[in-house]
């Protein structure tokens, strides 16, 4: 019996291989309210590619040789999160104070907190990823609605270090 994953085939050419309505409408949910921009998912031959124009410019970088200000040891007077060490997504998905929609949550704010605890999760095409403590401390505050979408590298939790 060939192998199905390796026979070449075109994007839907089999009913079986259409993504369900389902799917793509969980697609469109996930990068709603977000700033993607694009994303392209393929599976089993099929592909979907959800493509929006840009909703805001991008801050340029500083020019070359010259550093950023943090990079300088100088921080912003208006940092709000000067002190703290902000968790960020590492993925686009959506934002789980718990283990799932509605749980109780992992981790609450004013708590202490170790290294490698989990703090939140991040669910992306319905895969839980972990968000976890990178030093100890206490959780200062959470950044996010729990079931709210998540882009890469915004900040999602504040923790206060440990002295």
């Amino acid at each position: 019996m060939p192998n199905r994953d390796l026979e070449p085939r075109r994007a839907a050419e089999d009913p079986e291989d259409l993504l369900p309505a389902a799917d793509v409408r969980a697609l469109l949910d996930l990068v709603a309210g977000t700033d993607v921009e694009e994303l392209e998912v393929e599976h089993h031959g099929a592909r979907v590619l959800i493509r929006r124009e840009p909703t805001r410019a991008a801050a340029a970088p500083p020019p070359v040789g010259q550093a950023a200000p943090e990079a300088r040891g100088v921080e912003p007077a208006d940092d709000p999160f000067a002190g703290l060490v902000v968790v960020r997504s590492s993925l686009v998905g959506l934002f789980f104070r718990g283990k799932e929609p509605g749980a109780e949550a992992l981790a609450r704010e004013g708590e202490a907190v170790r290294p490698g605890q989990p703090l939140a999760i991040v669910e992306a095409l319905r895969v839980p990823h972990l968000l976890e403590a990178p030093v100890a401390g206490t959780l200062e505050r959470v950044l996010v609605q729990d079931g709210h979408a998540v882009e890469y590298g915004q900040p999602i939790l504040l923790l206060r270090p440990s002295t």
